[in-house]
Formats: C-alpha cells, sequence, structure tokens
C-alpha cells in the first residue's frame, strides 16, 4: 500500500539496466527503503538511436519488483535513455505553446526525423543570463530547450507499466531528473554540473536554482566503449573489466604495491579513451567559462555507469580545475538492499521524490 510517506517508485530504463529505487520518510528525514537493478540480457544497442523501434522493459520492471519486497503501492514515475531524446534550443517570438511545437516540429522534419511518427515533447526557458539580463529581456525573441521524445517509446513505457502492475503518473527527461539529482546534494543557488555517464550516452548538465540551463552530449566517450576497450585490451569478459573498473580503477596513491598496479594498468589500457572524454569536457568547460560565465559550475556531479569507477571522481578532479564528486545518497532504511553503487540510483531515487518535489 503507498501512502504519504512514501515516494513513487522510480524507475530508470537504461540501455543495459533497468533501475527502481523508492524512498520513505522517516524520522523527518528521507530513507532509501528499496532498490533494485535489473542488468538486460543482452543489452539495447543502435548505430541511429532515434530511429530504434521501441521495445519493452516490462520483464526487467517486473523482477525488479519481484526481488524488493520492500517496494510499497502503485504509482510510478519513468525515465528513458537520454539516447532516444532530441534535444534542441529554439528561439520563438512568442511564449505561445503552439509557435514553440510548431517550431520543433518543423526542425525535426528537416533532419528528417518527422516521418517516425509523433513526438512527445516538453520545453522550459532558457534561463536569462545574470550578466546580461537587460539585453535578454528587450530581445524580441525567447529563448527555449525543447525536448523530445517519439510517442511510441512513451506508449510503450506505459504498456509496460500497466503489465507489471503500476501505475505510470510522469515520464520525466534527463535534464529535469539530474536537476533534482543535484538539488538533493546541495543548493545550487550558484551553477553546478551533473554528468551522466551512461553506457550509451554521456549527458552534460548545468544546474542553477534547480533548472537545467545547459544539455550538451559529450560525443564518443559513453561507458560502455570503456568496458568495451578494457575488453580487448586485456581479453576479459565484460563483467570482469566492469569488477575491475569498479574494484580497482584509476590510481590514488595507494600503498599496496598490487593494487597500485592493477590501477596502473587499467589507466594504460584506458588512456587514449579518458583522453577523449578529458577534450569533450574541457571544451564543454571552456566555452562556459567564455561564452556563459553565469553558469560556468563550481562543482561537478559524476551519476551512472562511469561513476561507479573507483578513484575517477579523485582522477578528474585533478584534471579540471573544479571539485569533482560522485553523487551519493547516505540515508538507508534498516534493511534496504545496500548492494547497489548509489552513482547508479541518482535518476531513480530523483524520480522517487517527484510527488513531493517543489513545484
Amino acid at each position: 500500500m503507498w501512502s504519504k510517506r512514501n515516494g513513487w517508485i522510480g524507475i530508470d530504463v537504461g540501455s543495459h539496466a533497468v533501475k527502481l529505487a523508492q524512498l520513505h520518510r522517516k524520522g523527518g528525514q528521507w530513507r532509501l527503503s528499496e532498490a533494485k537493478v535489473i542488468l538486460r540480457s543482452p543489452p539495447w544497442t543502435a548505430e541511429d538511436w532515434l530511429t530504434r523501434a521501441p521495445e519493452t522493459s516490462s520483464q526487467e520492471i517486473t523482477a525488479g519488483l519481484q526481488l524488493g519486497p520492500r517496494f510499497r503501492g502503485r504509482p510510478a514515475a519513468c525515465l528513458l535513455p537520454m539516447a532516444l531524446c532530441d534535444h534542441r534550443t529554439i528561439e520563438v517570438q512568442t511564449r505561445d505553446e503552439r509557435e514553440w511545437r510548431q517550431q520543433a516540429q518543423q526542425q525535426l522534419q528537416q533532419c528528417g526525423l518527422g516521418g517516425l511518427g509523433p513526438w512527445e515533447m516538453a520545453a522550459w526557458d532558457v534561463p536569462v543570463s545574470r550578466l546580461l539580463p537587460a539585453m535578454e529581456e528587450e530581445s524580441e525573441h525567447h529563448r527555449k530547450n525543447v525536448l523530445a521524445i517519439r510517442a511510441a517509446w512513451a506508449e510503450q513505457m506505459g504498456e509496460d507499466l500497466r503489465a507489471a502492475g503500476l501505475s505510470g503518473r510522469v515520464l520525466d527527461g534527463l535534464p529535469f531528473t539530474l536537476s533534482r539529482a543535484a538539488s538533493l546534494m546541495g543548493s545550487t543557488s550558484r551553477p553546478v554540473a551533473v554528468i551522466d555517464w551512461g553506457c550509451s550516452r554521456v549527458t552534460f548538465c548545468v544546474v542553477q536554482d534547480a533548472t537545467p540551463c545547459y544539455v550538451r552530449v559529450l560525443r564518443d566517450c559513453q561507458f560502455d566503449l570503456a568496458v568495451a576497450t578494457l575488453c580487448q585490451q586485456l581479453h576479459a569478459t565484460r563483467d570482469e573489466a566492469r569488477k575491475l573498473l569498479q574494484n580497482h580503477g584509476f590510481p590514488a596513491g595507494e600503498t599496496d604495491l598490487e593494487e597500485a598496479r592493477i590501477q596502473t594498468a587499467i589507466e594504460e589500457c584506458l588512456h587514449d579513451f579518458m583522453q577523449g572524454f578529458l577534450e569533450e569536457l574541457q571544451r564543454t568547460l571552456l566555452y562556459l567559462r567564455t561564452q556563459h560565465s553565469s553558469w560556468s559550475p563550481r562543482q561537478l556531479y559524476l551519476t551512472g555507469g562511469g561513476a561507479t569507477v573507483r578513484h575517477i571522481d579523485h582522477y578528474l578532479d585533478q584534471r579540471c580545475r573544479l571539485p569533482v564528486r560522485r553523487w551519493h545518497w547516505p540515508e538507508l532504511e534498516d534493511g534496504a538492499d545496500s548492494r547497489f553503487p548509489m552513482e547508479l540510483l541518482a535518476s531513480a531515487i530523483s524520480l522517487s521524490l517527484l510527488p513531493r518535489w517543489p513545484g
């Protein structure tokens, strides 16, 4: 039974795993009462994600609910992979919803995506720069972020929830999910950045005042490429590669010689991959510092599969000129399953809090 002390069941549908989490309010604090991570077999892959035919996740969702006896109630909030979404910034002359929808649809047509069927869209204003507010307010145009996903995927998600006995309340977008996740870590009155380092897509999002200000995909550095590179270099299975990254990771001044040797070997294997990731990240941070300095982040949080690499925060902290932290949720209900890395559950936890989120 669901009560006001429970959050919704948050379901983060990923290309390689489905993550479920639910929070429970106790003693004035929200605590993680249940969480499950269900791996896909095989994982979703695609050369062109936007044209990929919808697939079901009902088996993974049902398995998570059956393996999590502490899940309560039917209300659920869901998130689909960012790789399935189209994000763009448009300029409109009015704030009328019909105008931005028509313009976004025209751009999808121009990109060859209009023939894929109807799209579900959400839009939010690009926040006015704190450096040039007067200039932007006097402009005849308004800038909007538009996030779109094919309606067929949204319909499939609804069918999956019904098959699992759940009631879907919200299909969220990753920028909004990451904004709440960042706010759970501390104040966002000054801009912070969140990187969702997923298996199929890496999404960089700047958050200020609990609002996504800037969204960019970091190209060709998804976590699955790191795993595949390690498999090739070390002749390891994907499971072995993931365990090496989570249990050993990168060097961080270890005194144990054997541990240091393993970490150095991993760093050498992933040197080119990490260089590519750092170039994408530094290019993004430089753009913000020089073009939108009021959005230049003071802190970077990591979520997703890439955030589970041991010492990845230390590795990036030394190279990015800003503090880097892995996302975490410290409050666990007694008896809650704590086997899963919190970094993987950031979006599912954020989704669980939706009914209690201001606004």
